[in-house]
């Protein structure tokens, strides 16, 4: 029951990061003599990326244990079913604890945000376009990790620790 509230929990705090800033990326292009000039930098939340879409879908799945683990844990005899298996939320806050700390390092993980807010660089889709796919002048891409995906973790790894704890009670015994 305890693991269920706390799961719970972290689900509503993880959803409310996703309007936080996650990352600031700046970015800069190179000549033909290899001169590096700034094109400009933006700030991104999650929700603006696939890194959001991919964070609402471990939120719900985090939120749907929660409420099942709550529902099984007042029904006295009763055994938690396959669906409800903590072990289910356990690989989700991994898959999230990974997403959010590949999401932080790789650039390309906002690639869409970044051309869908071109005008944040203060330049065209088709130029930012044309600067991200040039293969002779690869662009200089600076990333700097916000608030967001701290917390988001956070809230990940205490979803990761409750679900351990969920699938411990939950495990058959020898007697």
């Amino acid at each position: 029951m305890l693991a269920a509230v706390v799961v719970g929990y972290t689900a509503y705090a993880a959803w409310n990061t996703f309007e936080l800033r996650w990352v600031q990326i700046a970015l800069s292009r190179t000549d033909t003599e290899g001169n590096v000039s700034a094109v400009g930098a933006a700030t991104f939340r999650a929700s603006e990326a696939m890194a959001g879409t991919l964070g609402h879908a471990v939120v719900v799945v985090l939120a749907a244990s929660a409420l099942l683990w709550f529902f099984f844990g007042l029904q006295r005899g009763w055994n938690i079913p396959w669906f409800a298996s903590p072990a289910i939320a356990l690989i989700a806050a991994a898959l999230a604890i990974a997403g959010t700390a590949l999401s932080s390092a790789l650039w390309f993980v906002w690639r869409d945000a970044m051309v869908e807010n071109a005008t944040r660089f203060g330049v065209s889709r088709d130029e930012l376009n044309g600067i991200l796919e040039d293969v002779d002048r690869s662009p200089v891409v600076a990333i700097q990790r916000l608030t967001g995906p701290g917390k988001f973790g956070a809230m990940m790894a205490l979803a990761a620790v409750a679900s351990c704890a969920a699938w411990w009670c939950y495990r058959k015994r020898t007697s």
